[in-house]
């Protein structure tokens, strides 16, 4: 099932790189890495988060949450290392701390929450997918009562997945049944620019390069590849950089520290061919591993703060 039939309610009928990375890590279960949360990088896969050790060629998991998870959709990860889960299935998003498996704070928040994201200055923001609110509610730092709603049912579609430049603007994937858009909201607003972006078919994951650029996981619904598509903003507009594979169906970006290696979570159109698509910038971006032990349609993907 494609991504945007989950969301929407529809019915849809249900390119390996060269790694650069250490050979396969040996051990089983939890490691002090994510006892530590250090080197971490956490996939959300239906109904757990999986953990793996960054800078390893397809690694074995070695560790999983499932409390508090209903469907684990977007993940993010903060400053201080603390894992973020939308729960596309329930009514929440969950906060777990470095190394723990069951949350210490939870947001509560209308049923099918996508994505969420948590800015510089400590504000949380959460994309919901609901009959009752296709919004994105604002929560001020330390606080899980919402302060602002920006509603998004006139944009047409439904939220899929965010991200926040350096001045807090928000990018704001939406997936239509036609196709999608992707919105920017300038910070402290709630009305949203419709960009222009050459080649766009269905947005999902969204992400900013070191450079500023404007990474999008564009999906061609095509069941076989999707794009991950690379757009320089300009006076003029934006303008298409660079389009490569990303996946058959590529969903949320993430990058690791120096945001110099791109990772991809690729929710394949099967039940057990996902994985985690890994790129790095080296005039352009090149494929240099994967993740898909023990995966099987993963949407999300994040890293602990300081995970290459």
């Amino acid at each position: 099932m494609t991504r945007i039939a989950a969301v929407l309610g529809l019915a849809l009928a249900g390119c390996a790189g060269v790694s650069s990375f250490a050979p396969h890590a040996p051990g089983s279960g939890i490691s002090n890495d994510a006892r530590r949360g250090k080197n971490l990088i956490y996939v959300a896969d239906n109904n757990g988060v999986e953990i793996y050790p960054a800078g390893v060629s397809d690694p074995p998991r070695i560790g999983r949450i499932t409390d508090g998870i209903s469907g684990a959709d977007g993940l993010f990860v903060d400053g201080n290392g603390n894992l973020y889960v939308a729960n596309l299935r329930g009514a929440s998003v969950t906060v777990y701390r470095p190394g723990q498996t069951v949350p210490f704070e939870r947001y509560p928040t209308a049923k099918n929450p996508t994505d969420v994201v948590v800015g510089n200055d400590g504000t949380v923001y959460i994309s919901q997918a609901g009959a009752t609110c296709i919004c994105i509610t604002e929560y001020p730092a330390g606080s899980t009562i919402p302060k602002v709603t920006i509603p998004l049912k006139a944009a047409g579609g439904y939220p899929l997945f965010m991200t926040l430049d350096t001045s807090n603007a928000l990018y704001v994937s939406m997936a239509t049944v036609g196709g999608g858009k992707v919105l920017k909201f300038r910070a402290g607003h709630t009305k949203g620019l419709t960009l222009s972006l050459a080649g766009l078919i269905t947005p999902r994951g969204l992400g900013l390069t070191a450079r500023g650029a404007l990474a999008v996981a564009n999906d061609t619904l095509n069941f076989h590849y999707g794009f991950v598509s690379v757009y320089h903003h300009t006076r003029a507009g934006y303008k298409l950089l660079e389009q490569f594979v990303g996946g058959s169906q590529p969903e949320q970006i993430s990058f690791g520290r120096d945001r110099v290696r791109m990772y991809v979570a690729d929710a394949g159109y099967s039940e057990r061919n996902g994985s985690v698509a890994i790129f790095q910038s080296e005039s352009g971006w090149k494929r240099v591993g994967t993740i898909s032990r023990d995966l099987s349609q993963p949407s999300g993907v994040a890293l602990s703060p300081d995970a290459f």
